[in-house]
């Protein structure tokens, strides 16, 4: 069958399936998916403390199984020109499939996150919500959106959710800055093989798989979902972004994925790995990581401390990439 066999044209005589699927093939970013969801199937494992637990160990097995089925990055199929535009285009949508994927389990993994942010500690959910309230208010005094208050204005407002709402710009579309050819390079093709691509992506999963890790053991909610402070607050009125922002966090927020922040650390994340191919182009996207991190508090979604450590968490994410990489390589 072509679907089948398409993939598997230019990989040369006496090449199997099994062959390239080996894990010792697997980029870092294969490896990172592969160790987290066996993370994740562990725990659930363990505490088998919610109803869903065998259907979701089940699906980490069978994300495995999958990881393994992938071919190498690189593989010569990759390169091979068809003779008829359905072939090419399928051929290019198998190699966009194949670099991107990263992006769907993990978005799956943050939302996972709902269902087992208090399988470790089931009789105490949320038990590490009043420390992160204790320690904002011992640095600050107050907590944040309460000594922000003098500060609020509709300007602000909007400001402050374009850079939230940008952050779910960047995770979709930052990557691509990696696949784009340097300036005053002679190579003019776009390319998903490139390494500051790969190193985007890659320090931007790591980044949220550092903090997503914690989220089970140290489970806090945001100040968003504190309805007594929340109801204390005026609105944070504002124009088509903070309508944007507010839509999709509606949507998509998660109780309990609170500390350490995975917005701030997926943003530093993907900020360091291209900082560390493309230096110009890093330092532009620096600004927007600084303002993306500001929003999280001044939105409401997240505790100040959450900030920090989720930085930590990106820089963490980026160490280890560049370590892991350096051990792949050799």
């Amino acid at each position: 069958m072509l679907w089948y066999r398409l993939p598997l044209q230019g990989m040369g005589k006496g090449t199997s399936m099994f062959d390239v699927c080996k894990i010792r093939a697997w980029a870092v970013i294969d490896w990172a998916m592969a160790v987290y969801s066996t993370y994740l199937a562990l725990i659930l494992l363990w505490t088998r403390s919610i109803p869903q637990w065998p259907v979701l160990v089940l699906l980490h097995v069978v994300f495995i199984v999958f990881l393994w089925l992938l071919p190498p990055r690189g593989a010569s199929w990759e390169d091979c020109h068809e003779n008829t535009t359905w072939r090419m285009v399928l051929r290019q949508t198998l190699v966009f499939l194949r670099y991107m994927y990263p992006l769907i389990p993990a978005l799956l993994f943050f939302e996972e996150g709902r269902l087992i942010v208090n399988a470790i500690f089931p009789e105490t959910p949320y038990w590490f919500e009043p420390y992160l309230y204790a320690a904002d208010q011992w640095i600050f005094g107050d907590h944040p959106s309460i000594v922000l208050l003098p500060f609020l204005s509709w300007p602000l407002n909007e400001l402050m959710h374009f850079f939230y709402f940008s952050y779910f710009v960047l995770i979709v579309v930052g990557p691509f800055f990696g696949r784009l050819p340097s300036p005053g390079s002679s190579d003019r093709d776009v390319k998903l093989d490139r390494p500051e691509f790969d190193a985007a992506l890659t320090c931007m999963i790591l980044g949220f798989f550092c903090a997503f890790v914690l989220y089970p053991w140290l489970a806090a909610r945001g100040p968003f979902e504190n309805v007594e402070l929340i109801s204390s607050l005026p609105p944070l009125e504002g124009g088509p972004f903070t309508f944007l922002a507010r839509w999709i966090t509606d949507g998509a927020a998660v109780s309990g994925n609170c500390f350490p922040s995975g917005h701030v650390a997926g943003t530093w994340g993907f900020t360091f790995g291209i900082l560390a191919y493309r230096r110009r182009a890093g330092w532009i996207l620096v600004p927007l990581a600084v303002g993306i991190s500001i929003s999280c508090v001044y939105t409401r979604y997240h505790h100040a401390v959450d900030v920090p450590a989720g930085f930590l968490m990106g820089l963490l994410g980026t160490t280890i990439y560049f370590a892991a990489k350096r051990r792949l390589d050799h």
